[in-house]
């Protein structure tokens, strides 16, 4: 399924190796790739010397499982926002909750409604992908540092692709054995926006007739009900 395609022309002259002593490896395809042989060596080095049967307390098992479900609830954000499901991004806040975003500052449950107002308004696509993220657990809160990197095509004739990467600082809190976002702040990294490219899919994409759509119509959600 294509939710969104960005495509650069290339015209970038790739650097050279410089110094030798500056040098990485470089990824390959199949057995030329470096990364297998490191693999490769590492899993050699790998023992099992003075290693005993490990154990785990209650608060250690739990903090396990409420990272979990604090990632889990993070996924769910994106899908919310992406999809424009107002619904399942209302879930995620508590009902006091507070949000900073720039497109708008105030409480969850307004922002889930307010965001997917804009979603709809403004934008044809936009895309959401979460990466590092640090989470630390104390008792029935929890603070956290999610990285991401969202893609955004806004709607009319001059139509643009936007590229941000920021992070999300929240605070979590669990109330009646559920976590939800008590706190959260975006902050902004970097930007870059250029003339859009979403209607050029072709090549390897043109038999691909699958695309992302908004709401329930998205094929995730026949998906997560089969």
């Amino acid at each position: 399924m294509l939710d969104t395609s960005i495509n650069w022309t290339g015209g970038l002259a790739i650097p050279g190796l410089g110094p030798l002593e500056n040098h990485v490896p470089s990824g390959g395809h199949g057995s030329a790739d470096p990364g297998i042989a490191l693999l490769a060596q590492a899993t050699a080095k790998i023992t099992t010397r003075g290693v005993g049967t490990m154990t785990y307390d209650n608060s250690t098992i739990d903090a396990v499982i409420s990272r979990q479900q604090i990632a889990d609830l993070t996924m769910a954000y994106c899908r919310g926002v992406d999809r424009a499901d107002a619904a399942l991004l209302g879930t995620v806040f508590h009902p006091d909750s507070t949000v900073v975003s720039g497109a708008f500052n105030g409480d969850g449950p307004t922002f889930a409604t307010e965001i997917c107002a804009v979603v709809e308004a403004d934008y044809e696509q936009t895309f959401h992908s979460i990466a590092n993220q640090w989470i630390k657990v104390e008792g029935d809160g929890a603070v956290g540092e999610t990285y991401v990197i969202a893609v955004s095509t806004s709607r009319g004739e001059d139509k643009t692709d936007t590229l941000t990467g920021g992070r999300y600082i929240d605070r979590f809190e669990r109330r009646d054995g559920q976590w939800r976002i008590a706190e959260r702040t975006f902050v902004l990294d970097w930007l870059r926006a250029e003339p859009s490219t979403r209607d050029m899919t072709g090549g390897m994409y043109a038999a691909l007739d699958l695309h992302g759509t908004r709401g329930s119509a998205d094929p995730v959600y026949s998906f997560a009900k089969a």
